[in-house]
């Protein structure tokens, strides 16, 4: 969501940017090879505010919302990319991907600056915390992990749930995080040092 802009990803490989306020399509992006799963703003944009976009192409790419034009592509995932989240502070992009890693993108250079393989099954959805210090991320090995962003170290490993754990927030002070799962239980964590 960005000022009265919402952008929806679909099965039919495109991204559309809507016009909120007279509920129509403002722009349709395509690029994409196969179905697009994710979507992140970069809040610190403003007026150029970027659009991230992660597919089953094994692909990430990167939008200028206002051209609505693809201006990069990242590539290392080897498998389906589900998670995607841009850094509130604005410096890193991270994607989770089946492949069972989650990449770090060094938003400034386009480049990787690190993989987390912690994880013993898929990487599923992702989300920085809300100054970006830390990182959850979300997989299909039962489990979540909390990741320090300076080290790029896990630092609490949670876990509980009996299937697939598929998405996570942060509460808005960033003092605990809450994990949804495949086994219809929603968890309540507060991460050691947080």
């Amino acid at each position: 969501h960005h000022s009265s802009v919402v952008a929806t990803a679909s099965d039919d490989r495109t991204i559309i940017i809507w016009d909120i306020e007279h509920r129509e399509p403002k722009q349709r992006l395509t690029g994409h090879r196969n179905s697009v799963y994710g979507l992140s703003f970069d809040t610190k944009g403003g007026a150029n505010a970027m659009l991230a976009s992660v597919a089953f192409d094994w692909t990430t790419l990167i939008w200028d919302v206002r051209s609505g034009t693809s201006i990069r592509t990242l590539e290392g995932h080897r498998d389906d990319i589900i998670g995607v989240d841009f850094s509130p502070n604005g410096w890193a992009l991270a994607t989770g991907s089946d492949d069972g890693t989650c990449r770090i993108w060094d938003v400034r250079m386009w480049r990787e600056a690190a993989v987390l393989e912690d994880h013993g099954g898929e990487v599923k959805r992702i989300k920085f915390g809300p100054y970006g210090r830390s990182l959850v991320t979300t997989s299909g090995d039962g489990t979540a992990k909390i990741w320090d962003m300076h080290t790029m170290q896990c630092t609490s490993s949670l876990e509980g749930h009996k299937d697939h754990v598929f998405d996570a927030a942060w509460s808005p002070d960033g003092s605990f995080v809450v994990t949804a799962c495949h086994d219809k239980v929603t968890r309540i964590w507060a991460p050691p040092g947080k």
